[in-house]
C-alpha cells in the first residue's frame, strides 16, 4: 500500500526549478534510470499502430540531460526506443558522418543490435546515429522543442515492406502529433519480419545520462510528465497492471504516481495536460529525493 508520507513529499516537487548536485555525490556510471514503468496488456500482439499521449505538467526541462521516452519495447523481438530528449546530437551527410553535439532538444528513435546504414532513414534536416557505446544502435533524430504545447503524441507506425536477399523486412516510422493535429515525422528503421509483433511488455522510463563526450550533468531539473492514453491499432488498451520500479543503485529523484490519485489531491492541476485513461500515471522528478521505500509499486489498478 502507497503511504501518504511518501505522496506529501511528492506534492512539494512540483516546481521548476535546477540545483546543483550535492556535494560529494558525483553523477558516475550514467546512465540512470530514475524510474521504470512497465505495462503488462496482452503483448505477443500484431501492431499496425502504437500510440501514446505525454504531457508536461510545468514546462519541459530545459536544463540537464535527461531523456523521456513514450515507448520501450520489442518490436519483431528487436529493442527499439522512440522519446524526447533535453539534448542530442547525432551524424549527417552535412557532417560528413561526425557527430555534431549540442543540437538541443529533439526525439530519438532506436533499433538496438543494428549499426547498419542502410536499416535507417533519417529525415531532411534531421540527423543519425550509429554506434556502439552502449552497444551497438541505429537512431534517427530530429531537433525538436516541446514548446508550449503541454501533450503530445508520440507514434509508431508500420510502413512500407521490403525483401532483401530473399527475406521479408518492414519500415517502422516515427511520427510526433501536436494538439494542432499537425505531424511530424522523425524518421524511420527497418525491422526483420513479414508482420510487425510487439513481443515483450511495453514500458515507459526518464533517464539521465551523459553524453559520448563525457559532458556530465551537474544537476537534475524539477519536472513533472504524465503518460497516458495507451492505444494499439488506434484503439484504446486496458492493461492489466502498470508497475513502476527503481533501481536501488540509483538516488531516488523520481517517483511515479497513479494519475488518477493525482487529481484528486490538494492543489490545482492542470487537467488540461495530463493524459488519462486506463494505466494512466505521472512521474515526478526533483532535485530533492522522494522519502520512498518501495523498489517496486502497482500503480493500476489501484490497491
Amino acid at each position: 500500500m502507497l503511504k501518504h508520507t511518501y505522496f506529501s513529499l511528492i506534492l512539494t516537487a512540483l516546481f521548476i526549478t535546477t540545483t546543483e548536485a550535492n556535494a560529494g555525490e558525483p553523477y558516475n556510471n550514467l546512465p540512470w534510470h530514475l524510474a521504470d514503468v512497465t505495462w503488462t496488456p496482452n503483448y505477443a500482439m500484431e501492431v499496425e499502430s502504437l500510440s501514446m499521449d505525454l504531457g508536461m505538467l510545468q514546462p519541459a526541462p530545459d536544463a540537464g540531460k535527461v531523456f523521456i521516452t513514450a515507448f520501450n519495447t520489442y518490436l519483431n523481438e528487436s529493442v527499439c526506443y522512440f522519446g524526447w530528449d533535453t539534448t542530442i546530437e547525432g551524424q549527417s551527410s552535412a557532417t560528413e558522418g561526425q557527430i555534431k553535439y549540442g543540437l538541443g532538444p529533439g526525439l530519438i528513435f532506436s533499433k538496438w543490435g543494428e549499426m547498419q546504414p542502410e536499416a535507417i532513414r533519417p529525415v531532411k534536416g534531421g540527423y543519425y546515429l550509429l554506434s556502439d557505446h552502449e552497444g551497438k544502435h541505429a537512431s534517427v533524430r530530429l531537433p525538436y522543442p516541446w514548446g508550449d504545447d503541454k501533450t503530445l503524441t508520440f507514434s509508431l507506425r508500420r510502413m512500407d515492406k521490403e525483401v532483401l536477399d530473399g527475406k521479408p523486412y518492414i519500415w517502422v516510422g516515427a511520427f510526433l502529433t501536436r494538439p494542432s493535429k499537425e505531424n511530424v515525422f522523425v524518421g524511420a528503421i527497418r525491422f526483420p519480419g513479414e508482420r510487425l509483433m510487439v513481443t515483450h511488455p511495453i514500458s515507459n522510463f526518464i533517464e539521465l545520462h551523459g553524453s559520448d563526450n563525457n559532458n556530465q550533468p551537474k544537476s537534475v531539473p524539477s519536472f513533472s510528465v504524465g503518460f497516458g492514453n495507451l492505444r494499439v491499432n488506434n484503439a484504446p488498451i486496458k492493461p492489466k497492471t502498470v508497475v513502476a520500479e527503481y533501481s536501488e543503485k540509483i538516488p531516488k529523484y523520481a517517483a511515479a504516481v497513479n494519475t488518477d490519485w493525482q487529481i484528486r489531491q490538494p492543489g490545482k492541476w492542470p487537467k488540461d495536460s495530463i493524459p488519462r485513461g486506463d494505466g494512466a500515471f505521472i512521474i515526478h522528478v526533483s532535485d530533492n529525493q522522494f522519502d520512498r521505500k518501495e523498489k517496486e509499486v502497482q500503480l493500476y489498478p489501484q490497491k
